[in-house]
């Protein structure tokens, strides 16, 4: 998993696409995706909310990056014909020089 950098206050967007067994982008169901964020080192969870949908199969947050340098785990999951499916990535905060 590449680990992406972003700086420590901006705000980012966090996507995700889910495809159903013929690779051809599907909605959750009811359309419900939760937006987690963990911490990298001890994998609690810091934060959790509802995304958003941008459009078929796929959902975004805008993210407020804390004001501390380290890494993070965000994921956007959700249910698809009652199956669970989740986007991870991993990303690393730094101070802005």
């Amino acid at each position: 998993m590449a680990i992406t950098t972003v700086y420590t206050g901006d705000t980012i967007r966090i996507k995700g696409t889910f495809k159903n067994s013929s690779n051809t982008l599907i909605d959750a169901d009811a359309n419900l995706i939760t937006f987690t964020v963990y911490s990298y080192e001890t994998k609690k969870s810091l934060a959790t909310a509802a995304a958003s949908r941008l459009s078929t199969g796929i959902y975004y947050y805008d993210y407020e990056v804390p004001n501390t340098e380290r890494k993070y785990i965000v994921e956007l999951k959700g249910d698809f014909d009652g199956y669970p499916q989740l986007a991870r990535s991993v990303i690393k905060a730094k101070f802005r020089i």
